[in-house]
């Protein structure tokens, strides 16, 4: 429709509301059970293209996205889950250029090559986590 959405304004939030809602129920009428991931830690250098990344990924809106994110799945009363990207990218509150000696991002934003298995074998733990079904001994007794 043409209208230009700033960031960081009421609109814009509302803009998310409205496509994460519309992703969600899609998924879900479809049978998936949904996972949002927040926007991980970056460092972004000078971009020799010209493109603003440092704008577009700095602390304060990556910030304001994750809260955002967060609010948004807590509106839903557990029927999507959260999963922080920061507690891999920046477990401290700074970023971590390598995780286990492995150089994490190739420049800053996507993942190397070497760190692909590593951020994968970390989300699958968190999607064990929030989806492992407790099963019930001969007991009684639950185990997980």
């Amino acid at each position: 429709n043409g209208e230009k959405i700033v960031y960081g304004t009421k609109r814009y939030e509302e803009v998310l509301r409205e496509s994460w809602s519309e992703n969600v129920a899609v998924a879900q009428a479809n049978g998936a059970s949904v996972v949002i991931a927040g926007v991980p830690c970056f460092n972004v250098d000078d971009d020799p293209t010209g493109f603003d990344l440092d704008t577009r990924v700095s602390a304060e809106r990556t910030a304001a996205l994750n809260h955002a994110g967060q609010a948004f799945v807590e509106s839903l009363g557990g029927e999507v889950k959260w999963i922080d990207m920061r507690e891999l990218t920046c477990p401290d509150g700074t970023y971590e250029p390598t995780i286990d000696g492995l150089e994490l991002h190739r420049d800053g934003i996507h993942y190397s090559d070497a760190a692909k298995p590593l951020v994968l074998q970390w989300l699958g733990q968190r999607l064990d986590e929030l989806f492992r079904t407790p099963v019930a001994s001969a007991s009684g007794s639950v185990n997980e």
